[in-house]
């Protein structure tokens, strides 16, 4: 039984690489808006779930595979079965969306009382000898990821992980550059090879000495306590988009913050979803903040973020309007971005352009601030 699994799933995956384009072909073939789901999905559609999971982009979290023996952080090969399982989901998922990619979060910070036996050397002490608390929220507890052997762990993990074909690359949480995290960065790229993406969590920070070694950043929760404005914001796009290693994943994510608005905060969406779009090639999330007490970057669908734009006409370089506003030219249409504190903008086209927000047809719109509108060319 065991063998003829194993054999299935050796064919499963030959099929799979035999089938599909590479990642780096992948994310250059995709339209915009692009969207990225971390860990968790969008909830307003009833459809089926894979449909709306294969809406976005990019996919960062674990798509049902599971490790070997009783403790994940030990694990060193996925199992037969749940290898099989998940490829199967991920050739279903890019038959909806061929240029979808997935990243698999190796777990390296903190983790849950389940990732390792109680008295594991990889658990990060007190000097009471207890565990040292970790994610608060999640009632985890700190790794020792210094440690040499923690290290080779993590970096086979993150082998067997691209390996098994099920995904891209891989994801790493609570990032900063210091030397610790830049030797475990160092030896994850070292065991899944130089064409595989690696994403890091850096949420508003810049991180240069990891930047040769990793694809791009998740850039978590903005309007949250730890972004300041939205300039600081444009500024970590702007910077991960020059300075990260191609090809680039960069990823942004804002937070909904008005209370009675929550996810009808329509405005902010597509405010940041604009700024994407004129200063970055990267993927985008409007989602709940993190603080809620339900799973966290659960989100809704917008209509915005259906592929109307096409390709862009050529690299992200933002065009500063007299107004204030930014524009970006795509196959499609263009994309305005009226950022924070600015006044509203008067937006003039030459033809007839529909705007994708309300569906109004014309010459002449208004723009508010902060807020973003995308205007399609007449078919």
């Amino acid at each position: 039984m065991e063998l003829r699994l194993c054999l299935a799933v050796f064919m499963l995956l030959t099929a799979v690489l035999a089938a599909e384009e590479s990642a780096i072909t992948r994310a250059a073939n995709r339209e915009f808006p692009s969207v990225f789901q971390a860990w968790n999905g969008a909830t307003n559609k009833s459809e089926d779930p894979e449909k709306t999971l294969a809406r976005h982009d990019l996919f960062f979290g674990m798509l049902g595979d599971r490790w070997e023996g009783n403790f994940e952080g030990l694990g060193t090969k996925l199992t037969p079965e749940s290898i099989k399982y998940t490829l199967e989901k991920r050739i279903r998922l890019l038959k909806m969306n061929p240029n979808m990619i997935f990243i698999r979060e190796i777990r390296y910070r903190d983790a849950h009382i389940s990732y390792l036996p109680e008295d594991s050397a990889f658990w990060k002490r007190e000097k009471s000898g207890e565990k040292a608390a970790g994610w608060d929220e999640g009632g985890y507890f700190l790794l020792a990821y210094e440690k040499p052997d923690f290290i080779s762990v993590a970096a086979v993990q993150a082998k067997a992980a691209v390996e098994s074909g099920i995904y891209d690359g891989i994801f790493l949480d609570w990032w900063q550059d210091d030397a610790e995290r830049i030797k475990l960065l160092q030896a994850v790229r070292e065991a899944i090879g130089q064409d595989k993406l690696i994403l890091l969590n850096a949420n508003n920070r810049k991180v240069p000495e990891s930047a040769k070694y990793a694809n791009g950043l998740f850039q978590e929760g903005f309007r949250s306590t730890w972004w300041t404005d939205w300039e600081a914001a444009a500024d970590c796009m702007i910077w991960a988009e020059k300075n990260m290693r191609a090809p680039k994943i960069n990823c942004f994510e804002a937070w909904y913050k008005d209370r009675k608005l929550k996810r009808n905060e329509v405005e902010v969406m597509r405010a940041v979803t604009a700024m994407a779009l004129t200063f970055s090639d990267g993927y985008i999330l409007f989602a709940d903040p993190n603080p809620l007490m339900t799973p966290d970057h659960l989100h809704d669908w917008y209509d915005f973020w259906d592929k109307s734009l096409g390709k862009a006409a050529g690299a992200p370089a933002a065009v500063k309007n007299s107004d204030g506003t930014y524009s970006r030219e795509f196959e499609k249409g263009t994309v305005i971005y009226n950022p924070d504190k600015n006044k509203v903008a008067v937006i003039k086209f030459k033809e007839k352009r529909k705007s994708v927000a309300d569906g109004v047809e014309g010459f002449e719109f208004q723009l508010k601030s902060p807020d973003g509108g995308i205007y399609l060319k007449k078919e």
